[in-house]
């Protein structure tokens, strides 16, 4: 039976960023995402506003730049190793471990 592994990329394998910042910046709308948390740290719009208006601005994301967006992103040292390890030992994860980086 294989396990899976699942990593939180904001704050954990992302130094200094999020995967919002890092989409946004090859979107063009970093921007508005930093004043999207900001509305969101505080507590100026909830969970629910955070997540339709973050829908709103992903409405021409494409594979390609999600691709370049996780290849030039800050990833914690070494993580790389790990997912390759998992996956060779017949494991599964799931977040930065999707991305070919």
């Amino acid at each position: 039976m294989s396990r899976l592994h699942i990593f939180d990329m904001d704050g954990t394998l992302l130094h200094g960023s999020s995967a919002n910042i890092e989409l946004a910046r090859q979107m063009g709308l970093v921007a508005e995402f930093r004043a999207l948390d900001a509305a969101f740290s505080s507590g100026e719009i909830d969970t629910y506003d955070y997540a339709e208006r973050a829908h709103g601005m992903w409405s021409s994301l494409t594979p390609e730049i999600l691709a370049r967006a996780f290849a030039g992103s800050p990833w914690l040292a070494g993580i790389r190793e790990v997912w390759a390890d998992i996956t060779a030992r017949g494991d599964q994860c799931v977040s930065g471990c999707n991305f070919s980086v």
